[in-house]
């Protein structure tokens, strides 16, 4: 004795239309679990930046690290999710840490930062877009370390406290500077060299070990079981 079962039609045009519609429909699948890896990544990778890295502004990293999310409708082999830190004027995205390079153009000095690394350079001493601030070219001098000296005599002589510029002095580096001191003592210390030395970074390459962190805390396979039931709402063991 044996039990027969047959589909009937509706069923066989149901299982026709998933198989038809599967490859499209395993794209969210792949493109739900790389989004997934993304994500993670960059929780690791703020925790990393908060706890192993100086980081002076509170909410910084969760602010500029960000996820690209695969496309759902590309095809799975060129589908990709991307996470990593955004890049603007004065930030460069903590690439100096991951590939050991020394991008910056311009450091603050321990005064300019108030006395602290972990500190911010504080408000008059940035290098704002529209801020003004004195320059030796305002001078009169035969060369740019004439003019340079003549500025700062005028300065001190009038008791001029903000920050101004100098460069072209044969013996000072380029910079942002501002008096200190009283009488005889009084003279320019720099808040923020124009021209740093250029050397390479001792490497702390957080992405890559924010990925790597991911790779051993994330439950893979739980992932692809959420992935295959917010597409399919098919649970799988």
């Amino acid at each position: 004795m044996a039990d027969i079962f047959n589909l009937e039609q509706r069923d066989l045009k149901t299982v026709q239309r998933f198989y038809s519609q599967a490859p499209k429909k395993f794209r969210a699948v792949t493109g739900r679990v790389l989004n997934a890896f993304a994500f993670d990544t960059r929780k690791q990778a703020i925790k990393f930046v908060e706890t192993e890295m100086m980081s002076r502004r509170k909410g910084f990293a969760n602010r500029v690290l960000k996820v690209q999310t695969a496309n759902f409708f590309s095809p799975i082999q060129s589908q990709a999710s991307r996470v990593g830190s955004i890049k603007f004027p004065r930030f460069s995205g903590w690439i100096e840490q991951e590939t050991g390079e020394q991008p910056q153009r311009r450091v603050a000095t321990l005064l300019g930062r108030g006395g602290s690394k972990k500190r911010q350079i504080s408000g008059p001493h940035r290098l704002r877009r529209g801020r003004k601030f004195k320059t030796p070219d305002e001078y009169k001098g035969r060369t740019s370390t004439q003019r340079a000296v003549v500025m700062m005599q005028h300065l001190s002589r009038t008791g001029y406290k903000k920050p101004f510029i100098i460069r072209g002095h044969r013996r000072m580096a380029p910079g942002l500077y501002k008096f200190r001191g009283r009488g005889k003592a009084r003279g320019p210390s720099m808040l923020i060299s124009f021209n740093p030395v250029q050397k390479r970074v001792r490497k702390n390459r957080w992405l890559t070990r924010s990925t790597q962190r991911m790779y051993k805390a994330l439950n893979l396979r739980a992932v692809y079981k959420r992935a295959i039931w917010q597409t399919f709402k098919v649970r799988v063991s």
